[in-house]
């Protein structure tokens, strides 16, 4: 995409890329909310304009940030 081949989308037949390799961060706006979903449409992660990420497991909430720190769903375990 561009005039160069530093960001790449294609899939190799297993897999499927987005490869940035140019110089600079790969930035992903959304002009509201942004959602990442299995393709069934199972929940990941939302990041909520102004608000939480909150990130899933198994299409369950398990961590969201708040306005004072994350509230954890579940058990938490420190491993280190």
């Amino acid at each position: 995409m561009g005039g160069g081949d530093d960001l790449q989308i294609y899939h190799d037949g297993s897999n499927s890329y987005i490869d940035d390799t140019g110089t600079g961060d790969l930035i992903i706006r959304a002009s509201d909310d942004l959602h990442i979903q299995k393709y069934t449409g199972e929940t990941m992660i939302n990041c909520n304009v102004d608000g939480s990420v909150d990130l899933y497991y198994n299409n369950y909430l398990k961590l969201a940030t708040t306005n004072t720190g994350v509230t954890v769903t579940g058990d938490y375990v420190n491993t280190g």
